[in-house]
């Protein structure tokens, strides 16, 4: 018989404060504290020494009114190795009309012989505006070990009213792909995936503080997704916040409500 530990994490947020919370172990929060910017920003601890076998987490976000919430993460995430088994993560984030969400997911490092599987689901008001980001590494890399995970995979699905306007559906098995080849890391050992909603810069605005070699494309929708490969994940933070000060200087429709 297998071992499952089942987590939660439930978070809502109405006009600038946190008006509840509710968690269980491993997750924390700590109080949220306000940026010089105007926005609230939260961090999200874990007691645990990373994502374990069995481990089932779901996370629930509620920004509501006229919020400019930004949520990080105290540290890198660690996917253990597992004898057998996976550990599952599903998130349902929801950001009303007027509010906007900074969501920093802390990069994730899968340990070899691991199984993680994350489903992300973002439902937006008409005029919400979300910032998110993930950051992937292949492995315990100082440690000389690369792609020696079983598998990894991670969707994160958009929505705006009833419209999907953006998906992410990775899938990595480096026992049947060639993780370093061509369309895949391609020598690199960190990926970054980011993606801008209801944000008024183009992504020329984007390339001129990030860099010709970072990915910055269009969506049909008008949107902006990025991808970055690295040696590192400071380097991809470095870009993450890059983009962030850019959209908290050129969109100032981020705070008219406020």
């Amino acid at each position: 018989m297998s071992y499952e530990c089942e987590s939660r994490l439930e978070l809502k947020f109405r006009d600038n404060e946190l008006v509840s919370s509710y968690c269980t172990a491993p997750f924390k929060v700590v109080r949220p504290f306000y940026k010089e910017s105007g926005l609230v920003s939260l961090m999200v601890l874990s007691s645990s020494a990373g994502v374990m076998a069995g481990d089932n987490q779901f996370v629930d976000i509620v920004v509501d009114g006229l919020s400019v919430v930004e949520i990080t993460a105290q540290a890198y995430e660690k996917i253990h190795k597992m004898d057998k088994g996976s550990a599952l993560r599903v998130s349902t984030i929801n950001v009303a009309d007027g509010a906007t969400l900074i969501y920093k997911q802390a990069p994730v490092i899968p340990f070899a012989s691991s199984a993680f599987k994350a489903s992300t689901e973002v439902h937006l008001g008409t005029d919400a505006r979300l910032i998110y980001s993930e950051i992937l590494a292949a492995g315990r890399v100082f440690y000389g070990e690369r792609f020696e995970y079983s598998f990894y995979e991670s969707r994160t699905d958009v929505f705006v009213g009833s419209e999907l306007v953006f998906v992410d559906n990775a899938y990595f098995e480096p026992r049947m792909m060639d993780m370093n080849g061509f369309g895949m890391y391609e020598g690199y050992t960190h990926l970054l995936t980011m993606v801008i909603v209801n944000v008024d810069i183009s992504a020329d605005m984007v390339r001129d503080v990030v860099g010709d070699d970072v990915g910055v494309s269009e969506t049909y929708y008008g949107d902006l997704c990025i991808k970055a490969f690295a040696f590192n994940a400071q380097r991809l933070e470095q870009i993450v916040e890059r983009v962030i000060d850019l959209t908290l200087q050129q969109g100032g429709d981020l705070y008219e409500s406020n």
